[in-house]
C-alpha cells in the first residue's frame, strides 16, 4: 500500500507541475501576445494619422494651397517668398496668405499634439525649413528610403516616454512641383516623408490591464485545479485503500476457502473414517448388549422354574445381576461418549475418602481378578484419618473403573495394582499391570473413540473401544491428564493427574459434630415418591427397606395432581420429595413448581433419563436440588438419601 501510495502522489505532482508550466506558458504567451497587439494598435493609428496627413495634403497639393486669414498663429511662410501672389487682399480689405501643404501639416500636427499627444513631423534629407529637419531616426529611415524602402516602424523611447514611431517615404506628385520644383525635384522622386509618433501609455495600460485580468483568471484556475487534484487525490487514495481491503479481503477470503477446503477434505476423511468406525461400533454394540441381555432372559426364564433349588435361584439372579450392571454401564458408557462430543456434562464436585472410594472399586474387581489367578494389590499414600479428597466422585469412578476393565481384560498373568501419591496440589492415581502392553504406534490410538488395539497370539474379548477416550476425556474435565507408559509383552502403566484439593480432619469433625442423625430424630424422615410406574416405586421402597436405614416413612403419589395434594396434607412432616418428570398429565416439573410454591426450602430430587449438563442446568433452574438418573443406581440413590437426611 505505501508503494502504491508514493505512485499515486509522484503522479498528481507530476501532473501539478506540468499544468502549472502550462500555466506559466500560457500567461507568457497571453502577455506576449498582449504587449504585441497594443504595438500592432499604435501602428494601426500611426498608419491612420500618416494616410490622413497625406490625404489633406494631397487635397492641399491639388488645390496649389489655401488661403486663410493672417493671425498671430498663422504668419505669411517666409519660405513662400518667390510666390507673387503668396499674400492677397480681399475687396473689403482683409488679407490673406497662402498655406502651402507643408504649413498646413506642420500646424495639423502640432495640434493634433496639443490635443491627443500623438506627434507629426514632415521632414527630409534636404529641408527647406530648417526646423523640418530630421532627428536621428528619422535620419535612418530616410536613407533607407533612398535604399528602395518605403516605410520604417520603431517603439522608441522619447523624452522618457515611450512612441510607436512610423514614416513612410513621399513620393513627388505633380502638385507638389509647384512648392519644390525649385529644389531640383522631379515627378516620382522622393522627397522625404512624414513622420508619426504615437504614445505607447494608453495601449500598454490596456495591454497590463488585460494581462492582469489574464494572470488572475490564470491564477483562479490554476487554484482550482489544485483544490479539484486535492479532492481528486484524496479520493483515488481513499478508492486505493479501498481497493487494497478488498484485495486483502479476496486473499483472505481465497485463503479462508483454501483452509475450508483443507478441513473439508480432512472433515471428509475424518467422517469417512468416523462411518467406518461407527459401522464397526455398531456392530460390537449388537454383540455387547446382546450378550449380557441374553443372559438376563435366560435365566430369567430359567428362574420362573418352581423345582430349581435355593443354591441355583441364588446363583441365577446373581447372573442377571451381573449381567444388567453390565447392560447398564454399557449405556453408562454410550450417555458418556455422547456428552463427551457434545461437551454437555457438568462437574458435580463433592468431599470423600480417597481410601474408601479406592477400597470399594477394588473390592468390585478383586473376584474379577481372582478369577484370572492375577492379583490385584492396593496401594494407599495417606492415612485414613487424612484422606479426604474435593472432587468429582462420579467421574473419577468412571475414570478408575475403565482403566481396571482393561487392565483385568489384557493381563493373563502377573499382576495389577492400583494406588496413589500426592505431590504438592497434584495427586497421581495410577493403574499398573503386567499385561500384553501397548506398541508405540499404537499408544497415540487407544485414546481416539471406536479404535480397537489387536494384538497377535492373544485371544482379547471385543469391546466398543470407548473405555478409553471417556476416561481421559473425564480426567480433562476434571482439570487433570491421562497419560501411558507401555512397553509391549511387558505391560502398561496408566497415570491420571489430577488437582489435589482438600480441606482438614478437624473442620469435618467440627461439622460432624453439629450433624443430627435418624435416631435422634422425634419423627420418621419422610419422603414423598412421586412416580407413575408401580415397579419403579417398588424397586425404591425395596432398596430402602434393605439398607440400614430406620425411622423413615414413605408417601407415593402416582401423578401431579395427587402429589400437590399429598404434599398440602403433610407438608410439615415430609422432608424430601422423589419427583419423576414423565408424568401423566401434569409433568414434574410443574408439579415441582407448585410444591415449591407452598414450600420453597423442600429438597426435590430430579429422577429422569436425561443426565446431560443442560438438562441438570435446566432442572436446577426449575428449583430441583438434586438429579436421580434412570435406571436407578443403588449406591447413588442411597448416597442422596443419605445426604438430605444425614443418617
Amino acid at each position: 500500500m505505501k508503494l502504491e501510495t508514493r505512485n499515486i502522489r509522484q503522479f498528481f505532482l507530476l501532473f501539478l507541475i506540468i499544468n502549472a508550466a502550462l500555466f506559466i506558458v500560457s500567461i507568457v504567451w497571453n502577455i506576449h501576445n498582449q504587449l504585441q497587439a497594443a504595438k500592432n494598435y499604435a501602428l494601426i493609428e500611426a498608419k491612420a494619422s500618416y494616410n490622413k496627413d497625406l490625404l489633406y495634403r494631397r487635397w492641399a497639393s491639388m488645390h496649389g494651397g489655401v488661403y486663410v486669414p493672417i493671425t498671430e498663429q498663422t504668419p505669411p511662410n517666409p519660405n513662400l517668398l518667390y510666390i507673387e501672389d503668396r499674400n492677397i487682399r480681399t475687396d473689403s480689405g482683409k488679407e490673406f496668405t497662402l498655406v502651402n501643404p507643408a504649413y498646413m501639416t506642420r500646424q495639423v500636427h502640432e495640434l493634433a499634439q496639443e490635443e491627443y499627444g500623438v506627434k507629426g513631423h514632415i521632414t527630409s534629407l534636404n529641408p527647406i525649413r530648417k526646423q523640418n529637419a530630421p532627428d536621428t531616426w528619422e535620419t535612418h529611415s530616410l536613407e533607407l528610403f533612398e535604399n528602395g524602402i518605403i516605410e520604417n516602424y520603431e517603439i522608441k523611447k522619447t523624452d522618457d516616454l515611450r512612441y510607436m514611431r512610423y514614416m513612410q517615404a513621399m513620393v513627388v506628385e505633380e502638385s507638389c512641383l509647384k512648392c519644390h520644383a525649385h529644389q531640383g525635384y522631379k515627378l516620382g522622386d522622393i522627397r522625404g516623408g512624414i513622420s508619426v509618433s504615437v504614445p505607447m501609455d494608453n495601449y500598454n495600460e490596456v495591454a497590463f490591464e488585460n494581462i492582469r485580468d489574464i494572470a488572475l483568471t490564470h491564477l483562479l484556475i490554476f487554484i482550482g485545479l489544485l483544490v479539484l487534484t486535492s479532492f481528486s487525490y484524496q479520493r483515488v487514495i481513499e478508492q486505493a485503500k479501498r481497493n487494497k481491503l478488498l484485495r486483502d479481503s479476496l486473499i483472505a477470503n481465497e485463503l479462508k476457502l483454501q483452509e475450508q477446503n483443507s478441513k473439508l477434505i480432512i472433515a471428509k476423511n475424518k467422517a469417512e473414517e468416523s462411518d467406518r468406525l461407527k459401522d464397526s461400533f455398531l456392530k460390537n454394540i449388537s454383540h455387547e448388549i446382546r450378550t449380557p441381555l441374553n443372559g438376563i432372559l435366560g435365566f430369567s426364564e430359567l428362574l420362573e422354574k418352581t423345582e430349581l433349588s435355593d443354591e441355583k435361584r441364588k446363583s441365577f439372579a446373581g447372573i442377571i445381576s451381573s449381567n444388567s450392571r453390565k447392560l447398564y454401564k454399557l449405556f453408562q458408557n454410550i450417555l458418556e461418549v455422547s456428552s463427551a462430543e457434545a461437551e454437555k456434562t457438568l462437574i458435580n464436585n463433592t468431599m470423600f475418602s480417597i481410601n474408601e472410594f479406592l477400597l470399594e472399586i477394588y473390592s468390585e474387581f478383586e473376584m474379577k481378578s481372582s478369577s484370572k489367578k492375577v492379583p490385584i494389590y492396593l496401594k494407599k499414600a495417606l492415612p485414613d484419618s487424612n484422606s479426604l479428597i474435593i472432587s468429582d466422585k462420579h467421574k473419577l469412578n468412571i475414570i478408575v473403573t475403565n482403566l481396571l476393565e482393561n487392565a483385568v481384560k489384557y493381563t493373563h498373568e502377573g499382576y495389577i495394582e492400583i494406588g496413589y501419591k500426592t505431590a504438592g496440589e497434584e495427586i497421581t492415581i495410577h493403574v499398573k499391570d503386567t499385561g500384553i502392553g501397548i506398541s508405540r504406534a499404537n499408544i497415540k490410538n487407544i485414546f481416539k473413540y471406536f479404535i480397537q488395539v489387536k494384538s497377535k497370539g492373544w485371544n482379547i474379548p471385543d469391546g466398543l473401544g470407548i473405555g478409553l477416550p471417556i476416561a481421559k476425556e473425564n480426567a480433562r474435565q476434571l482439570g487433570g491428564k491421562l497419560t501411558v507408559e507401555s512397553t509391549p509383552g511387558k505391560g502398561s502403566t496408566f497415570l491420571l493427574k489430577i488437582p489435589y484439593v482438600t480441606t482438614s480432619q478437624v473442620d469435618m469433625d467440627k461439622k460432624e459434630d453439629t450433624i443430627i442423625t435418624s435416631k435422634q430424630r422425634v419423627n420418621p424422615f419422610t419422603i414423598l415418591v412421586v412416580e407413575d410406574e408401580s415397579v419403579n416405586y417398588l424397586l425404591i421402597e425395596t432398596i430402602l427397606k434393605n439398607s440400614n436405614f430406620e425411622n423413615y416413612k414413605l408417601i407415593h403419589a402416582n401423578n401431579g395432581e395427587k402429589a400437590i395434594q399429598m404434599f398440602i396434607e403433610n407438608k410439615a412432616e415430609i422432608d424430601l420429595v422423589i419427583m419423576d418428570i414423565n408424568l401423566p398429565g401434569m409433568d414434574g416439573i410443574e408439579t415441582t413448581k407448585e410444591i415449591l410454591k407452598i414450600r420453597k426450602n423442600i429438597p426435590v430430587i430430579a429422577q429422569t433419563a436425561y443426565v446431560l449438563k443442560e438438562d441438570i442446568e435446566k432442572y436446577h433452574a426449575y428449583g430441583f436440588s438434586d438429579l436421580l438418573p434412570k435406571p436407578i443406581v443403588i449406591d447413588l440413590l442411597l448416597e442422596m438419601v443419605r445426604k438430605y437426611s444425614n443418617w
